[in-house]
């Protein structure tokens, strides 16, 4: 038996990719119907995939790409690797990481993205622990992002530096070179031939865009392993400028580094230039500069964070300062309830101590207290909802005044999702004011790159005419963006209703969209929502006549689901990785 192959490849090492697979926080670059497949019967799958690699049956399959927006109206390429695709990288990966953790931890104080978590040290042995045990690959984003802020706040504040020196990479996760990546996967962190052959495949079949490959260059962005490797590549800058007593900070290829000498600086770039050069990387000159900072001042550039890949799952996740906010507001109401409380047991203790059930009395006084909590959130939400825009000229534009960027409207659109699901939970019944939904509309209009999040919060309002009209003139607005398409499709099969003539109007649409990204949501919706058998069929005999066969495959094994039962609302939830 090859024990590089079993090294890497057996059955513990994939029991624990598949956990980590699972736990991706990136849910649009996860195949949730190979998921589903393996669900079935894991034990097996997992067989056949290992009888592959060994028997050198196993060739990467070209995954399916799609183009998200920016904030500049400029896309960029998300890679979903198909089931088999993913388990295999993300193994590689545990092995990799799990021998060199300690060599990447020396560096905790300066890296912040993607920082590995500790348990990541135990590798499979995992499983032997006592107790819950933490699968995550990487450390939550949240906390990390944070001690970035602090330890660059921390620069300018206390350390009193005089300037900064701030700079990313051009189109890093398209544009590393394979030969590179893998030279230094051999010589810097130990990884054998065979292994290195089996990446060399899978990142030519993985690279590229939707409409074209890129042999030799790019890693798939999106997938946690990416991320992980990209670190490696930048392992050696990061050891080169810490070794030069320097305040760097790193996250991802976000570098920034603090200090008094403007000519220190200058050297530092050159130095930077160079490797990356090296690597065939270059630093985008446009967001390159050595420039002054103000002592009493934090640098506001570090609050920018992508959450374009988030999901109303991870509503906790979307705004760490508001989160933070809350749960610490709501930490204080529980102190401040529990002090209330033990004087009231008291008084009640000498008044009548056989009448009051103490520990029902607290319970309901604590829950009294969050419902109180949770309905001044959603209350200032809803101001802030109505203070966001204001009329000039008859026209609905953004108050500038109060919302500076898109990051404040996602953090409206979470507090205001997040206070109304937890009053739901407590069985508090919210009417949603459909005067706001203007407002919905418009922050979509202003930062479509943040659609989802807008989507997610009128989703709330359920079945709705003017959500419905509103969403269908959204998609005649953005049809050029096939995110955007797929996501308002969504929004519609998850939150309305539809008539059979609508359906029939969505069916003929099929023929007019290119993206089979966005083909997905709505041959989910037709079928979701199609009771017509005739209808159904016809949606079918359009789905046998596409090209793709993974769009194929899964929409098949949806409608075949369907089939057997009616889909419930988790059902459809689940499809779309909700």
């Amino acid at each position: 038996m090859d024990t590089v192959l079993e090294k890497y490849f057996n059955k513990k090492n994939f029991l624990l990719a598949w956990e980590r697979v699972n736990r991706w926080s990136d849910r649009t670059i996860k195949d949730h119907y190979g998921l589903s497949i393996y669900r079935n019967n894991l034990d097996t799958a997992i067989d056949i995939l290992i009888d592959k690699l060994f028997n050198k049956q196993y060739v990467p399959v070209r995954p399916q790409k799609f183009f998200v927006p920016k904030a500049s109206r400029m896309q960029r390429t998300k890679t979903m690797l198909v089931i088999d695709d993913a388990l295999v990288f993300q193994a590689i990966a545990n092995i990799i990481a799990a021998e060199n953790y300690d060599k990447l931890a020396i560096n905790n104080s300066f890296v912040f993205g993607s920082v590995l978590c500790d348990e990541v040290k135990l590798g499979t042995a995992i499983f032997e622990m006592e107790g819950e045990k933490n699968f995550f690959f990487f450390k939550h984003y949240q906390g990390l992002y944070k001690k970035f802020a602090e330890s660059v706040n921390k620069a300018i504040i206390v350390d009193k530096v005089k300037l900064k020196f701030e700079t990313d990479i051009t189109g890093f996760f398209d544009s590393i070179p394979h030969y590179n990546l893998l030279n230094k996967l051999s010589h810097e962190f130990g990884v054998e031939d065979e292994i290195l052959d089996i990446l060399g495949d899978c990142f030519n079949c993985w690279s590229g865009t939707k409409n074209s490959v890129t042999p030799g260059v790019g890693i798939p962005q999106g997938v946690q392993p990416s991320f992980f490797f990209a670190n490696l590549l930048l392992h050696e800058l990061d050891n080169l400028i810490i070794g030069d007593s320097l305040m760097y900070y790193r996250y991802m290829d976000d570098i920034r580094i603090y200090e008094y000498s403007e000519e220190k600086l200058q050297r530092v770039l050159v130095i930077i230039d160079n490797l990356l050069k090296g690597y065939a990387l270059s630093l985008n000159t446009k967001k390159t500069s050595i420039e002054p900072v103000k002592n009493d001042e934090t640098d506001s550039s570090i609050i920018h964070i992508d959450l374009s890949s988030l999901s109303p799952e991870d509503d906790n996740e979307v705004n760490w300062v508001v989160s933070s906010e809350i749960e610490q507001t709501l930490k204080t109401v529980l102190i401040q309830n529990k002090t209330e409380k033990n004087s009231e047991f008291e008084n009640l203790a000498e008044q009548d101590n056989n009448s009051i059930d103490i520990v029902n009395l607290q319970s309901i006084t604590e829950q009294a207290k969050i419902i109180e909590f949770w309905q001044k959130e959603y209350n200032q939400a809803i101001i802030d909802i109505e203070n966001s825009c204001i009329l000039k000229d008859n026209e609905l534009i953004i108050n500038k005044q109060n919302i500076k960027e898109d990051r404040d409207l996602l953090s409206l659109s979470f507090r205001f999702r997040h206070s109304l699901k937890q009053l739901k939970h407590n069985e508090i019944n919210i009417e949603l004011e459909e005067k706001y939904l203007k407002n919905w509309f418009l922050f979509i209009k202003a930062y479509p790159h943040r659609t989802d999040h807008f989507c997610w919060a009128l989703m709330e309002y359920g079945n709705n005419h003017e959500i419905k009209s509103g969403l269908l003139e959204l998609l005649k607005a953005y049809d050029y963006y096939e995110w955007i398409v797929h996501t308002i499709y969504m929004t519609l099969s998850v939150s309305q209703e539809f008539a059979k003539q609508e359906l029939q109007k969505f069916n003929r649409d099929l023929e007019e969209l290119e993206s089979d990204y966005a083909k997905k949501s709505l041959y989910k919706l037709l079928l979701y929502h199609c009771n017509d058998k005739q209808l159904f069929t016809s949606v079918l005999k359009k789905l046998e006549k596409e090209q793709n066969q993974y769009l194929k495959n899964e929409i098949f094994y949806y409608a075949l689901s369907k089939q057997r039962k009616q889909f419930t609302m988790s059902e459809l939830l689940n499809s779309f990785g909700l």
